[in-house]
């Protein structure tokens, strides 16, 4: 206390009667400068005993109604307010903030998944609105975010009243409070405080952490896929055929059964294609699956078709001499072949075919010597083939086909057999006992099948004479100069198997397409069309975290309301710290005062334990506790 020798007037200030009257200021003194060489801190004491016409003294009113000169009254003491006037239901400073706070995120995190469901599976190019859905999510999970904290930064603020009214806590809790209710970096700093056993605090402070998980976890939500989606309004469509009538081989002789081949252009395309396709290039069946669609399917369908099986008959041949050179074989079914093998000009025969018919409407086959290609080919060995060639029935299961061409075409095949009928059972009569068409059917299916009479033999004599040839060691002059195809030279080192594979998919594919294409009659069955449709798909397992962070939010603001029902409400309120701190005589004790230094202040505050309770006037401070009763 200021002395009176020094012409200072005492001040005798009570505080805490100051802190009872509602329309009184609180005097305030300003501190003075530090003067130079003083070599301390000022204390209260000598902030008291500057002369008051020191110009670093602002003069302040103090109210009239005080008596400087006298201790306050026991009358004039701060009272505890009542509980009823601590809690108001209706007041501004109730938890109305906070609840409106959680009611906005519950709102926002609800939006989100209504957002989620309307876009889930749905088509990028559907939505209607201007902002994307994922940046729509993202704002509505910011929001959400920064409404949580509200209610998780009050409900720890409030805390650490309540953490001090229980029992007495190290001073320094009160600043681990206040650092966790600021953000994730204080609230780690909490759980790391192995001295602060407070559950209430550590699930606020987990429930801030993981809050820091919300937008990487909401980015992962949606994300844009790619799938097949019908295109509509496409033209999709594959040849099949039903009936075959040849453009290249056709007479119109009334004979119709061997008659002459009337001359047409369509000849040599047919032998144009059968040669591209033995080769490997195989001409693709009258397919349309265009761009924009990436893929087109057809369901089942069956179509006419040519069915061709290569054969090994090396040990079926039996081999006759017929002199020094001349050797005769006799294959199991077809035509014998016989070879020279030691031509007069010291050659040999190196390949000889010879196709010829089956009984009436069973097709050809090709019988024929050469080497085994598909083995070692620095060991030659003699090999006796046979090509059986006949017609059949295809059913494709599923085709799968993009606008480059054919990808998938599992099918089966089945035999079909010659359906004979009589004159009043054609659809088409030419003359008396003459038909238009042979028919076949097969065991699986009810429809006739239907193939012109100009290929009884016509196609097949096409073919015999295609693949019939016979090479020589050295060549005779006119194999060297021949004008046809050299499909004996390419037989020859030709892997035969594939050769056959060839053979059959080139003739289906021609009696299957019109343009390009050898049947006038060939049909085009509709497909469906697909493209690659971007949309949006849901991970839902993320929507977790925004879900369970606004849940344990909502319930530890409602446990924090139930907790101070009848308790003060300070929550982070700054005036509240100023006006219901330590109390003086603790003040003094401990002299914090005296150093401006934080790490100072910090490891006093760890030795000082207090306890927020009312002290012998019934205000509301700080009041030191015995280091023995805290807990």
């Amino acid at each position: 206390m200021p002395s009176e020798s020094d012409g200072t007037p005492p001040l005798d200030f009570d505080l805490r009667a100051f802190q009872a009257s509602n329309n009184a200021y609180m005097p305030i003194s300003p501190r003075d400068s530090i003067e130079s060489g003083s070599g301390g801190h000022d204390t209260a004491t000598d902030h008291m005993d500057r002369s008051p016409t020191s110009s670093n003294i602002q003069s302040i009113p103090i109210p009239e109604t005080l008596d400087e000169t006298r201790p306050a009254q026991a009358s004039e003491k701060t009272k505890l307010p009542s509980k009823s006037s601590r809690f108001n239901l209706f007041s501004n400073w109730w938890w109305w903030w906070e609840i409106g706070a959680i009611i906005l995120c519950v709102v926002c995190v609800g939006l989100v998944i209504k957002v989620l469901q309307m876009v889930e599976n749905q088509p990028i190019e559907l939505w209607p609105y201007a902002i994307r859905p994922n940046s729509l999510i993202s704002v509505l999970t910011t929001i959400a975010k920064a409404a949580m904290l509200i209610p998780i930064a009050s409900c720890i603020s409030q805390a650490k009243w309540s953490h001090f009214q229980r029992r007495p806590h190290a001073l320094d809790h009160l600043q681990l409070y206040d650092d966790a209710s600021r953000g994730p970096w204080g609230s780690f700093l909490l759980l790391c405080s192995w001295r602060l056993k407070a559950v209430a605090a550590w699930a606020l402070a987990i429930v801030t952490l993981v809050a820091l998980g919300i937008e990487p976890s909401v980015q992962q939500i949606l994300e844009p896929r790619n799938r097949e989606a019908p295109l509509a309004n496409a033209t999709v469509q594959i040849g099949r055929a039903e009936n075959y009538t040849s453009k290249a081989i056709w007479s119109s002789s009334i004979q119709g059964y061997g008659g002459p081949r009337d001359p047409n252009p369509h000849i040599l395309e047919l032998q144009t294609a059968l040669a591209n396709g033995l080769v490997g290039s195989v001409p693709e069946v009258n397919i349309e699956c265009r761009e924009p669609a990436t893929q087109c399917t057809w369901e089942r369908f069956r179509t006419l078709a040519v069915c061709a099986k290569f054969s090994n008959v090396t040990n079926d041949v039996k081999e006759t001499r017929l002199n020094n050179t001349f050797y005769s074989y006799s294959f199991p079914e077809g035509s014998n072949i016989t070879m020279d093998v030691n031509m007069n000009n010291g050659g040999t025969t190196l390949f000889h075919s010879i196709g010829s018919l089956k009984e009436a409407y069973n097709g050809t086959i090709i019988n024929g010597v050469g080497k085994d290609n598909a083995s070692d080919p620095y060991n030659i060995q003699q090999l006796f083939f046979s090509i059986e060639i006949n017609w059949c029935l295809r059913t494709y299961d599923k085709v799968i086909a993009s606008p480059a061409g054919i990808k998938e075409a599992p099918y089966t095949s089945e035999p079909l057999y010659y359906h004979p009928f009589t004159a009043s059972e054609a659809g088409s009569i030419v003359g008396a006992g003459m038909f238009k068409y042979d028919s076949y059917e097969a065991d699986s299916a009810q429809t006739l099948f239907n193939i012109s009479v100009s290929l009884y033999n016509g196609l097949w004599i096409f073919v015999n004479e295609l693949l019939s040839r016979e090479l020589h060691s050295p060549l005779t002059d006119d194999e060297q100069f021949e004008s046809d195809t050299k499909f004996g030279e390419f037989l020859y080192y030709a892997d035969l198997a594939n050769f056959t594979r060839n053979l059959e998919e080139t003739l289906t594919n021609q009696i299957r397409s019109s343009s390009p294409g050898d049947n006038q009659e060939a049909l085009l069955f509709p497909g469906q069309a697909f493209y690659q449709e971007t949309y949006w798909h849901v991970e839902w397992p993320w929507i977790a975290v925004p879900i369970a962070e606004a849940f344990l939010t909502l319930l530890l603001l409602v446990i924090s309301i139930m907790a101070t029902w009848h308790q003060p409400l300070f929550r982070s309120s700054a005036l509240a710290l100023l006006f219901h701190g330590l109390q003086e005589n603790d003040l003094d004790m401990q002299s914090p005062y005296t150093k401006a230094d934080p790490d100072y202040l910090e490891r006093l505050a760890k030795s000082v334990y207090v306890e927020f309770r009312e002290n012998e006037n019934g205000v509301l401070k700080f009041v030191r506790a015995v280091k023995s009763d805290a807990v």
